[in-house]
């Protein structure tokens, strides 16, 4: 798969398109009044949905930014690591003198505020629009180590041990160019 084919798209959730968490968390909260006067159902405590379940993708629908396709992200990243690991190995193969080991590439995550290569003007937008919109969101730049082409990665609790991950964009750093 190539960069390229990494498909984008725009997320909504229904029915939130105008509502604030206020709104939201009267939405449950009614919700769970109805299913336990009709149903005779009661959450659970610890199973009651959380209103931050779906900030981050609240945000990002509020904002009309689109998305990369998780699925085809996932498929990129681990054709792009077979692909460097192939080329380690054969490097190692061919070698007149092989070293003991072999240490492979692998991907890494580095806090925005960390990161020391140049970011194109159209991903800091990005970054700046949604950390404005939503300050609890913790923004990443994901790469495999020796590709030049990292992604633009949205975290945000969702509770105590899940992060709600979504991959925002992704760009060609030699060149800047906009995927």
């Amino acid at each position: 798969m190539l960069r390229t084919e990494i498909r984008k798209e725009k997320f909504t959730l229904p029915g939130t398109e105008d509502s604030s968490a206020d709104e939201m968390m009267g939405l449950l909260k009614a919700l769970e009044e109805e299913s336990i006067s009709l149903l005779g159902y009661s959450v659970p405590e610890k199973e009651t949905p959380q209103v931050n379940d779906n900030l981050l993708l609240d945000a990002l629908a509020r904002l009309g930014m689109e998305i990369l396709n998780w699925k085809d992200v996932m498929l990129y990243k681990v054709e792009e690591e077979n692909k460097a690991k192939l080329a380690k190995t054969q490097e190692y193969l061919l070698a007149d003198s092989p070293p003991r080991w072999v240490s492979y590439p692998e991907w890494r995550e580095t806090k925005i505020a960390s990161y020391q290569k140049p970011i194109p003007p159209f991903i800091l937008e990005k970054a700046i629009q949604l950390k404005k919109f939503l300050p609890s969101v913790e923004i990443f730049v994901e790469s495999l180590e020796e590709n030049p082409d990292p992604f633009l990665v949205a975290k945000h609790k969702k509770g105590s041990y899940d992060d709600q991950i979504v991959y925002i964009d992704v760009w060609d750093e030699p060149h800047f160019k906009q995927v």
